[in-house]
């Protein structure tokens, strides 16, 4: 029996019992969701980014589905995300000890790194997330005019005699703004308003 590495899981929970009480706890009353893996689902999804990461799902023994990144870093180090996600316990730790940030709800969304080996580990899926590049191609696609590929921008700069004049000229107008699009997909003003602040803030944060 393998413990699904969630971020839940791996972090204890100090009860609220009175002194006798917690002498007497055990290892039941800091972890008290125990969920643990009964297979890994044949499915595995493929990412196209550079390194070519796997999202591989364990089925819980609740039931539910848990999906993780398996990552593989050639010239990498997983232990550089581990050690970011502690940093980032301890700014929730001093943001939730100031008054305007509770009132602002100002907190960063961490997850569990597994560190298999230095080059390779399991990176805990965040739910209900799309990544930044998704949302860009999808309302790239929605253009009438398709953008450049990348060889073709790397064609452009080896036969420019001026890279700046290309950049501003060439390649900037082929690239014009669409993320503004994404905020109008819906056409509630408090929806909007609530996107924006929220993206503001993960920006700050």
């Amino acid at each position: 029996q393998v413990l699904v590495p969630l971020q839940s899981q791996m972090t204890a929970t100090i009860p609220r019992l009175d002194g006798s009480a917690l002498r007497d706890a055990n290892g039941n009353h800091f972890f008290p969701d125990v969920i643990l893996s009964t297979r890994c689902l044949e499915q595995v999804e493929v990412f196209r980014s550079k390194e070519k990461p796997k999202k591989v799902i364990f089925l819980g023994s609740d039931g539910r589905q848990y999906p993780f990144l398996c990552k593989a870093e050639k010239r990498g180090d997983l232990r550089k995300d581990s050690r970011l996600m502690e940093f980032a316990a301890m700014v929730n730790q001093l943001l939730a000890k100031s008054p305007d940030a509770n009132r602002r709800n100002l907190a960063v969304r961490t997850f569990h790194v597994v560190i298999i080996s230095e080059k390779c580990g399991l990176l805990e899926w965040v739910p209900n997330t799309k990544g930044l590049r998704h949302v860009i191609d999808d309302l790239w696609k929605t253009r009438k005019h398709a953008r450049p590929s990348l060889p073709q921008i790397k064609d452009m700069f080896d036969r420019s005699k001026d890279p700046y004049e290309t950049f501003t000229k060439q390649v900037l107008p082929r690239h014009p703004p669409v993320l503004h699009k994404w905020f109008l997909k819906c056409g509630d003003p408090s929806v909007w308003f609530a996107k924006r602040v929220l993206f503001s803030q993960s920006q700050a944060l």
